[in-house]
C-alpha cells in the first residue's frame, strides 16, 4: 500500500513538474532578454535574484521528475575506484571552493561489480556534495572502499565521511524521507533518490552522525546483480569475458 501511495504521489508530482517546466522556460528567456536591455546595476541585481529563483525551481522540477521515474538499471562491468574518481571530478568546483582535503582510502585490490555506472555516479555525487556542504573550509572528506568476498554474494562497502556539523537524532531518523530537508533551498529528494538507487542494486545504505562531529554514509553493494532478470545479463557478460 505504501509503494502504491508513493507511486500515485510520484505521478501527480511529475505532472505538476511538467506543467511548471514549460512556462519556466519562457520566463528564463524573458529574463535573459531583459538582462540584455539594461545596464542599470539595481535592475541587474533584481534580474540576478530572479535567475536564482528560476534555477531553484528548475532543480525542483528535475528532482521531482527523476524521483517519480523508476529508471531500470543498465548494468555493466564497473571498477569502483574509477567511478568514485569520476564522481569527484564532477564536484571539483565545490572541492576548490571549500579548499577541502579529499582522502582516498581505496582497497588495495580493484573492486569490480556489475552495476549501473551512471546511476551510482549520481549517488556518489550527491553524497560528496552533501559532505562538502557540511564541511568547514579546509575540512577533510574521507572516501573508503573495501570488499568482502568470503561469503556469497560478496559485498563492496563504500563510506563517505565528513567532519562537519553532523545531525541530531531526529534529523538522522528522517534523512531518507522524500521532501524532508534541512537546507534552505533543498528539495528533500536527493537522499531519497540515493536510497532508491542503492536498494534497486540490491544494496543498502546506512548513516552514522552526531551533531557537531560529522556524518558518515555507508553503502553496501552486492558484487552480483540483483535477482530481477539482471542476473542473466551478468552471466552473459561473464561468459563473454571468459571467451
Amino acid at each position: 500500500r505504501r509503494t502504491e501511495a508513493l507511486a500515485a504521489v510520484g505521478q501527480a508530482t511529475a505532472q505538476v513538474a511538467h506543467e511548471i517546466k514549460n512556462p519556466l522556460g519562457s520566463i528564463r528567456l524573458g529574463v535573459t532578454l531583459l538582462r540584455d536591455m539594461t545596464t542599470d546595476e539595481k535592475a541587474l541585481s533584481t534580474i540576478a535574484l530572479v535567475e536564482r529563483g528560476i534555477e531553484h525551481l528548475n532543480k525542483i522540477t528535475l528532482d521531482v521528475t527523476q524521483y517519480s521515474r523508476h529508471k531500470p538499471l543498465s548494468l555493466a562491468d564497473v571498477e569502483l575506484a574509477q567511478l568514485l574518481d569520476d564522481s569527484l571530478a564532477l564536484v571539483s568546483d565545490r572541492v576548490a571552493e571549500k579548499r577541502a582535503r579529499i582522502e582516498r582510502r581505496y582497497a588495495a585490490e580493484p573492486i569490480r561489480g556489475l552495476w549501473d555506472a551512471d546511476q551510482l555516479q549520481e549517488v556518489f555525487v550527491n553524497l560528496l556534495a552533501n559532505a562538502l556542504d557540511a564541511s568547514d573550509e579546509g575540512g577533510a572528506v574521507v572516501i573508503e572502499t573495501r570488499a568482502m568476498r568470503e561469503s556469497s554474494p560478496g559485498w563492496a562497502t563504500i563510506s563517505i565521511q565528513d567532519f562537519g556539523c553532523g545531525m541530531d537524532e531526529t534529523t538522522r531518523a528522517r534523512i531518507f524521507e522524500p521532501f524532508f530537508t534541512t537546507k534552505k533551498r533543498g528539495t528533500g529528494l536527493g537522499l531519497a533518490i540515493v536510497k532508491r538507487i542503492v536498494e534497486q542494486h540490491g544494496g543498502k545504505i546506512e548513516v552514522e552522525s552526531e551533531a557537531g562531529r560529522g556524518t558518515r554514509f555507508i553503502i553496501h553493494l552486492p558484487l552480483v546483480a540483483p535477482a530481477n532478470g539482471a542476473g542473466d545479463k551478468r552471466e552473459r557478460i561473464a561468459q563473454r569475458s571468459r571467451r
